[in-house]
């Protein structure tokens, strides 16, 4: 009994995981995420994430960051810091093709998905990172958030494998 609710609890967490992750996709996506490259001088890139985060109630915030880490658009500037490293372990894994990458980290959970440019979709010009609620993992009353703490980098890893199929 005790594995049937583990696995649905875990199956559970990496859908509501994989919503957030085309939800981020969709935004990176977007044309005017090239002003990364210029800093979104107007804030439309923060409107964006604003807006888009109103809909994703598990979402706590977003930060869009450049290559050189400077945090150019955030949906909370108070709680952003100034950088946020991208690390060459998470480039890399963006230039294999993983859709999404995954952090645990005090408590807290931070998905990141790849921008890249419009004229070179190969080329990445930055990363979005969502910090999830861990409330929003716990779907039907299962603890999805302490199966995933649970079972630690080994769930992750099978999560980010799954993510590596673009598309799905």
């Amino acid at each position: 009994q005790l594995d049937f609710e583990a696995a649905s609890a875990s199956a559970a967490s990496s859908k509501v995981i994989d919503d957030y992750a085309r939800s981020l996709e969709l935004w990176a996506q977007q044309p005017l995420m090239s002003r990364i490259l210029v800093g979104d001088p107007d804030g439309e890139i923060a409107e964006l994430m604003r807006t888009g985060l109103k809909r994703l109630p598990g979402m706590r915030h977003i930060s869009c960051i450049a290559m050189d880490g400077t945090v150019v658009a955030s949906t909370n500037p108070a709680q952003a810091p100034p950088k946020i490293p991208v690390t060459s372990k998470r480039v890399a894994e963006f230039q294999k093709g993983v859709r999404a990458s995954i952090d645990i980290e005090g408590g807290e959970l931070r998905l990141h998905v790849p921008v890249n440019s419009h004229s070179d979709e190969k080329q990445l010009i930055g990363v979005l990172q969502a910090r999830v609620d861990p409330g929003a993992l716990i779907v039907d009353e299962r603890p999805s958030w302490s199966v995933l703490r649970v079972q630690g980098s080994g769930q992750l890893a099978q999560h980010v494998g799954k993510l590596r199929e673009r598309g799905g």
